[in-house]
């Protein structure tokens, strides 16, 4: 629909050209200057030595990092021999990590990053920095990985791992973490490998690297999915969808969607696998990624057919079809075959349909995909089923039984050793429990005789116990009351006490210092009149803090507003607000204890939260009031602050919601930010 508006807007079609034709003349720009830098640089460097040439050097290898155009294996190498000659051992390991990394995933030669590593191994022993050493056996060990040696691999990524807890840098913790886990996925340590990404996750949250964060939480969720765990998968999607919303990663989200309806997809539950899809499409738009968008309309096409919508099914087919997808794009025939053969059979097209399937199918088999293979498999089966052709259907039947019955044992056993490992202590706790359960029962038959001699006693007692309970019960409600009630008294007579006080200050000081501020703006003396309209300005301040007048001028939505705008001038806290204007809900007492309520939230979020952003809005609804104000600060341990006692600002909030017969909700966990939710129903 997007192409035909735009095909028939000759202005839009200029614009986008001039913008194509822009963005090619500032790419053509930057390599120009990258050229004349570089040929600076190595004009300079022929004249150097020593220090300022490995500096130089240094600094020409990291502006052309990864990119072989600009010749940077011998730019590199010449660095790590400069860096060894004159004993810069730490920033040759550096570079030699890079240089490993740069030929195991851009130019997919692992062999040519071993010879590195066996080549730069004499000098480990002189690096001091463990952050260096770390690095270059995290890339050796990706080495290894990328050349099926995984045991060796993972052997490797533990000496990483050891030098990456020295260096104390979260970051390559993480990576080491997250990287021993591919390993240990491929060798069927499943729970071994969970318990590594969720490691590796703890250490990019220190880290705030929201990105890996995300990348983690989708990992584990994958992982978890291949292994149909798919209620802990979808709880990592969800958290993952989260943190990728708020920090508008697009390009995760577009993945997270897909990959839940993928989930979805296994589960039969095809409408979530639509929605999810839809999803995915529409996240995409904001990337504006044609060979993804491709692909999600190609997954769309079988989502329709399954749910029996062919018209939307074939709309869907038709646009990802007029894509211009690159032909090199990996996933291209794949996702193009399965739209295909699956749109053929709903028409009745059988025979096409077949030739489709059969070359579906082997493109799975040599990406060697079992479980696309298993469905490749099924689809066949039926198609012949549809041709008539019986023996050939039961032949993919039984292949597709036998591959998906061998898929689902190795899930079984990877999910008993996971339920192991995860709860090998439980049970070891648990045995040492029998164990005394065992002990004490001996001793309950020994004592059996004497217990029945002590009944009459006990059930006197429990009699005794019962009477003294109801009457301890009764005592502790009285005083619960008593103490509620001294609250309410106390916290009203506070506030009736600070409206005294600013009514006072407003009368007497506040009208003495206006006439004192007129009187000195006849004199000629600006010292003595900033000092008396900064006086008179703090009086006001003081006043507000007090008793919020502007409650009773402006209504609570506009003093609240005006609290929210004077807060967010002093703090680098970025808020943002939303609120519903709600003055004819609430009376003059629920308004004044709210605004109370809101000036407490606030203080504690700018003082304690250490957030960078916080929302805060005021929601009215036909029966409730909500006002909820969430960060994504350092958070806290709710329960047991409150048990300690020691937050007199919670107690307060809970007191004054407790007054006006209001709820206070407040969730928050070490690292996970604070949402704080009162709910007033202003008709109780």
């Amino acid at each position: 629909m997007m192409r035909k508006i735009i095909s028939k807007n000759r202005y839009t079609k200029l614009v986008i050209c001039l913008g194509l034709c822009f963005n090619v003349w500032i790419g053509y720009t930057q390599d120009i200057t990258k050229i004349q830098t570089l040929k600076t640089l190595k004009k300079v460097i022929r004249n150097s030595e020593k220090a300022e040439k490995l500096k130089l050097l240094d600094s020409l290898t990291n502006l052309v990092k990864y990119q072989p155009e600009f010749k940077y294996d011998s730019i590199v190498k010449a660095t790590i021999e400069h860096a060894i000659a004159i004993d810069s051992f730490n920033l040759a390991g550096w570079h030699t990590a890079s240089f490993i990394y740069h030929q195991n995933s851009i130019l997919e030669k692992p062999n040519e990053g071993l010879k590195l590593f066996t080549n730069f191994e004499p000098y480990l022993d002189k690096l001091t920095d463990e952050r260096s050493i770390g690095r270059v056996y995290l890339n050796v060990a990706d080495s290894y990985y990328f050349l099926g040696e995984i045991e060796k691999s993972i052997s490797v990524y533990n000496i990483a791992k050891e030098h990456a807890l020295a260096s104390q840098n979260n970051s390559l913790i993480a990576f080491v973490h997250l990287y021993t886990s591919y390993a240990q996925d491929k060798l069927g340590l499943f729970a071994d490998a969970s318990q590594n990404i969720k490691e590796a996750a703890k250490r990019f949250q220190i880290a705030k690297d929201t990105f890996n964060i995300v990348s983690t939480k989708n990992l584990l969720a994958n992982l978890y999915s291949r292994n149909s765990f798919f209620i802990e998968a979808a709880k990592e999607r969800k958290e993952a969808v989260f943190l990728a919303k708020k920090t508008n990663d697009y390009r995760h989200l577009v993945t997270l969607y897909n990959n839940a309806s993928i989930d979805y997809r296994k589960q039969n539950k095809h409408n979530l696998r639509l929605k999810n899809l839809e999803a995915a499409l529409l996240e995409n738009k904001k990337i504006d990624d044609i060979n993804t968008q491709y692909r999600l309309l190609c997954s769309l096409t079988v989502a329709y057919l399954d749910l029996g919508n062919n018209t939307k099914a074939t709309m869907c087919f038709n646009e990802a079809q007029e894509l211009k997808v690159n032909d090199d794009y990996y996933s291209k025939e794949t996702s193009y075959l399965n739209a295909k053969k699956h749109l053929l059979y709903s028409n009745g097209d059988y025979q096409k349909a077949l030739e489709a399937g059969k070359t579906h199918l082997k493109i799975y088999q040599k990406q060697k995909k079992f479980e696309e293979t298993v469905w490749a498999h099924q689809f066949l089966n039926k198609t012949y089923l549809e041709l008539g052709e019986k023996e050939k259907a039961y032949e993919h039947l039984a292949v597709s039984t036998a591959l998906k019955d061998s898929i689902v044992s190795a899930q079984n056993i990877k999910s008993l050793v996971y339920y192991q490992t995860l709860y090998e202590t439980e049970k070891r706790d648990l045995q040492i429990e029998k164990q005394q359960t065992d002990i004490a029962l001996l001793d309950e038959k020994n004592k059996i005789k004497n217990q029945w001699m002590l009944i009459g006693g006990l059930i006197l007692l429990s009699i005794f116990g019962f009477i003294s309970l109801i009457r301890s019960r009764n005592f502790a409600i009285r005083k619960q009351r008593l103490q509620a009630d001294f609250s309410k008294n106390l916290v009203k007579a506070q506030e009736d006490e600070k409206a005294k006080i600013a009514l006072d200050l407003h009368d007497s000081v506040g009208q003495k210092l206006m006439y004192l501020t007129r009187e000195v703006k006849s004199k000629d003396d600006r010292e003595l009149q900033e000092l008396a309209s900064q006086t008179l300005e703090s009086l006001r301040v003081i006043s507000r803090t007090l008793h919020p007048s502007t409650i009773e001028k402006l209504g609570f939505t506009a003093a609240l507003e005006e609290l929210l705008e004077e807060v967010k001038t002093h703090t680098d806290i970025i808020f943002s607000i939303k609120t519903d204007n709600v003055d004819q809900e609430i009376n003059s007492q629920q308004a004044l204890y709210l605004y109370r309520i809101v000036q407490e939230l606030l203080s504690n979020v700018i003082k304690h939260s250490g957030a960078e952003n916080a929302f805060f809005t005021v929601t009215k609804t036909a029966k409730v009031i909500l006002i909820e104000l969430e960060d994504d600060g350092i958070g806290f341990e709710v329960e047991r602050v409150l048990k300690k006692g020691k937050s007199l600002g919670m107690q307060s909030i809970y007191e004054r919601c407790s007054i006006i017969n209001a709820t206070c909700k407040i969730e928050s966990h070490e690292n996970k930010g604070t949402k704080t939710t009162i709910k007033l129903n202003p008709f109780n």
